[in-house]
């Protein structure tokens, strides 16, 4: 269930509601813990990142047990007054050099998952990002993007060549792209040889 109301004077609480298992509560503080879970495998950062992400933009992520079963999320945004610009403060600031200068960075999202693919380019372009989504490494290397490329989104593990295996061959050729990976892999020894190469960042 999905509910939206006013609260806390000029702010916009919307709330998700499910009626699965629940959250316990010796498990709530530790919900936006980055790699918490009580599910074996995966990075689990999803909720800690999400956070970070929407209080760096003074919103508020908070979850809750309901009286009967299941939890709820809850996002608390400000309130947009009609006929006010849309947008997130560092949405508008970029878009605002965007016009300024009548060009947009461009970045590569690099993933072999659909979902990743379809979601990251939407949310990067909301920032005035120009963003194009390759299925592969080969992929990518085959375009002509490459050396227009100003920022890598790029998965660690995909068939075919990995993530770390085109940040050399992008190295190679002599282009100097700052690089954000993302993984669901809880190899630790796989995250120290990635954090070895810079300029990255690993999520």
């Amino acid at each position: 269930m999905i509910r939206t109301a006013r609260v806390e004077g000029d702010r916009v609480r919307l709330s998700v509601q499910d009626a699965g298992t629940g959250i316990e509560p010796h498990n709530l503080d530790k919900l936006f813990d980055a790699f918490y879970t009580t599910k074996n495998g995966g990075m689990v950062i999803g909720l800690s990142v999400s956070r970070s992400i929407i209080e760096s933009h003074h919103r508020r992520l908070r979850a809750a047990r309901n009286d009967g079963p299941g939890a709820t999320l809850s996002l608390s945004i400000p309130r947009i007054c009609e006929g006010a610009t849309g947008g997130t403060p560092a949405a508008l600031s970029h878009r605002a050099m965007t016009a300024m200068n009548g060009t947009r960075p461009f970045v590569a999202v690099v993933d072999d998952d659909e979902s990743v693919r379809e979601s990251l380019p939407d949310l990067s372009k909301e920032f005035g990002f120009e963003v194009q989504a390759f299925s592969s490494a080969e992929e990518f290397l085959a375009s002509d993007s490459v050396s227009r490329t100003r920022c890598l989104i790029l998965d660690i593990a995909m068939p075919g060549m990995s993530g770390p295996a085109l940040q050399r061959e992008v190295t190679r050729r002599r282009y100097d792209v700052p690089i954000v990976y993302i993984t669901a892999l809880g190899d630790d020894a796989v995250r120290a040889r990635v954090l070895n190469r810079v300029p990255l960042s690993v999520c």
